[in-house]
């Protein structure tokens, strides 16, 4: 009987792609197959506070064409749980200015998901965030 690959989930805005992005990709695809959940318009603008400027289609559309990507999809309309229940991951890897994973995992067994182990990157990688390249573009004239 063939072993079943590892599935992990990456969930986040991914408004700029940036290099930082493609390092928690990189890693993430390392522990397994790798799907990644891209938050919906409504979501990411009340995590941000702010008004998102690429829609979620079109993010979805880029994240889904990077290499270690093997599927993304659009989250839900409500919690992450939504985006969890899609993918059904074994592992769930946080970027380093998510969550702090135990409340994710109190999360995850408040709802019945238990099983799903929770990693985090150490750091940010390089000091990108998207947040600060939009403000740098929208102050270039």
């Amino acid at each position: 009987m063939a072993r079943r690959t590892r599935r992990v989930m990456v969930a986040g805005t991914f408004e700029i792609l940036h290099h930082g992005h493609l390092a928690l990709f990189r890693k993430a695809a390392k522990l397994g197959d790798l799907f990644v959940v891209v938050s919906r318009d409504a979501n990411a603008e009340k995590a941000k506070r702010r008004r998102i400027i690429v829609p979620e289609k079109r993010r979805l559309e880029v994240v889904s064409c990077v290499r270690y990507v093997k599927q993304a999809v659009l989250g839900g309309k409500g919690s992450i749980l939504e985006g969890v229940r899609k993918v059904m991951p074994n592992i769930i890897y946080l970027g380093p200015d998510q969550m702090p994973p135990a409340k994710l995992k109190k999360v995850l067994a408040y709802a019945g998901l238990r099983r799903i182990r929770v990693l985090q990157l150490g750091r940010r990688i390089s000091g990108w965030k998207a947040g600060k390249l939009l403000r740098k573009i929208l102050k270039t004239p």
